[in-house]
């Protein structure tokens, strides 16, 4: 009496079902790897409503005056001020100590404060068209860009 009878095929059946179930892991490991799964994925720019409200041709210094009328805060570390006219463009960063803050003492800019930003003299003059870029550094993403015409004080 035998127990086993005609049985030859089962063998390779679950050797290919082995197979293409380790191939389909192997290909996910390697998928998480190459594209991150979302461990490098960018960060995303903070979303606030701001508003220039003024830029200045003062006598020692301009500036121009934005102020923060809702959304999250922003980290002023993390951003970058580009200034421009059409003859010449400024790049301002926080830590070089162009930018002050009314209102709070942190290193965050949040609803209902005003964000001061002093610029060189010769960047514009009174009546001249000027664009503020308030760009999120870690995301190169944009969180305002205004035009603006500069007032004298």
């Amino acid at each position: 009496m035998k127990l086993f009878r005609d049985e030859k095929g089962v063998s390779p059946v679950i050797g290919v079902i082995l197979m293409v179930a380790i191939t389909v892991i192997l290909a996910a490991v390697i998928a998480s790897f190459v594209f991150g799964l979302g461990s490098k994925a960018p960060k995303s720019a903070p979303q606030a409503q701001l508003v220039v409200v003024k830029a200045v041709n003062g006598s020692a210094k301009d500036y121009v005056l934005i102020d923060h009328q809702g959304g999250e805060s922003i980290y002023l570390p993390d951003i970058k001020v580009v200034i421009s006219n059409s003859s010449a463009s400024k790049v301002i960063t926080p830590s070089k100590g162009d930018v002050s803050i009314n209102v709070t003492e942190d290193d965050y800019f949040e609803v209902g404060e005003r964000l001061n930003i002093t610029f060189n003299k010769d960047l514009a003059n009174e009546g001249d068209t000027i664009n503020v870029k308030l760009i999120h550094a870690p995301s190169n993403q944009p969180i305002l860009s205004a035009d603006v015409k500069v007032r004298s004080s």
